[in-house]
């Protein structure tokens, strides 16, 4: 569901390899969490990056979401939103 609006944001949408998984936050909201895999400009696989994004599902379809983010190694504090919204169990 979320992996199309990933693949929105990046430089070559064809190439984009996923591991995903739904976090349900509620009745109709959750979100998508994993790790994508895609090309750069160069052509080149940037390696597997965290991501995750917000979303709401309606009649089976995903309605209303929040921005996608992907997260660069550097970056705690968006690593550890990922850690709080995306960790199973």
């Amino acid at each position: 569901m979320g992996e199309s609006l990933v693949k929105d944001t990046l430089k070559d949408p064809d190439s984009a390899k996923f591991e995903s998984f739904f976090r349900d936050f509620g009745e109709n909201t959750g979100y998508v969490c994993g790790y994508v895999n895609a090309k750069n400009s160069y052509g080149a696989y940037t390696g597997k990056k965290p991501y995750y994004v917000r979303i709401e599902v309606k009649d089976g379809k995903v309605g209303n979401h929040g921005p996608v983010i992907i997260i660069n190694d550097q970056d705690q504090k968006k690593i550890d939103s990922y850690n709080s919204v995306c960790q199973k169990g």
